[in-house]
């Protein structure tokens, strides 16, 4: 009986004929998981497009507006834009929980002979800021200073205007700014790992414990610190290192049609393997979490029926 209907579930996915848009942004690791899902679709028979902004709530509100179909961020961007706090202006109630993809691992990096050795360390520093193209990066930042002891704000660093992601890589590059926000295993990590300017490569910040990790984790949903070992594709790790990681996380618009929904959801799960197997960054995705954690966000009525019909195979 399992065997007949995951035949139906391939049969459905492979013969639906639909093209669907998906949000993301520019040259960065939200761009390699928009570019993987892209691929994953495709070998289930399907078309979802990547089309790159310059930051996560520009997309976001072209979904609540049914603009683009489908959207990927961190679980606290995609909070925030439903209940209309910090980098969301209003609250986007239109938008609706799909799946978790991948967990993401990040931090902020420095030089490896720039002598600073913990976050307590950023006092004075040139920090990017402003990312005005993706806010959320400005919160984040500003989010990592708390992890001080004692905690720092945007007063106690020189804070450098940068208009993106990607821009905060560049300005590092440049060696204008001391720190970056990166994520370990992407591919803007190695590049900056084997820059000119960054002699003898990066090394990711350890995050302090206790009560500065506290401060840390609150309103932040699905945020946690977890210790990475070094590992040769992991070059900025050095040594054991506590940083943060979440689910990366698929979403859509209320009112795309629920066998779309449907079928995404499938061709996830069926092809799992491709979508692991399309980026290194991806290759720890696992698809008995893809309902786990919502993100305080309704889930799609067609993913809530993928997910039914999953758990009766």
């Amino acid at each position: 009986m399992k065997s007949i209907i995951a035949a139906l579930i391939l049969v459905a996915i492979t013969t639906s004929a639909y093209a669907e848009t998906l949000g993301s942004t520019k040259g960065s690791a939200n761009y390699q998981t928009a570019v993987a899902l892209a691929k994953t679709m495709s070998a289930a028979g399907l078309t979802l497009t990547p089309l790159p902004h310059r930051g996560t709530q520009i997309y976001l509100e072209k979904v609540d507006k049914k603009e683009i179909d489908f959207g990927i961020s961190n679980p606290t961007d995609l909070f925030w834009g439903y209940t209309g706090i910090r980098t969301s202006k209003k609250a986007h109630k239109n938008l609706r929980f799909v799946a978790n993809l991948h967990f993401f691992k990040t931090g902020l990096a420095v030089r490896d002979n720039s002598g600073i050795e913990s976050y307590n360390d950023l006092r004075g520093k040139r920090v990017p800021s402003g990312f005005r193209g993706a806010p959320g990066f400005h919160w984040n930042i500003k989010h990592k200073l708390l992890n001080a002891e004692p905690a720092l704000d945007w007063k106690d660093v020189e804070r450098v205007p940068v208009t993106s992601l990607p821009g905060n890589w560049n300005a590092f590059r440049r060696g204008a700014v001391d720190v970056a926000i990166i994520s370990v295993g992407a591919g803007h990590a190695k590049k900056l790992h084997t820059g000119a300017i960054t002699d003898g490569g990066i090394r990711m910040l350890s995050l302090n414990g206790g009560i500065a990790e506290q401060r840390l984790l609150k309103g932040w949903p699905g945020f946690k610190v977890i210790t990475v070992n070094p590992n040769p594709r992991w070059p900025s790790i050095r040594k054991p290192t506590r940083i943060i990681t979440f689910p990366y996380m698929l979403w859509t618009h209320r009112e795309v049609p629920n066998n779309v929904v449907k079928n995404v959801v499938l061709a996830l799960y069926n092809y799992a393997e491709v979508y692991r197997k399309s980026s290194k960054m991806v290759s720890g995705f696992d698809k008995k979490k893809m309902n786990a954690f919502t993100g305080g966000v309704p889930m799609h009525k067609g993913a809530k029926f993928a997910y039914r019909i999953l758990k009766s195979n």
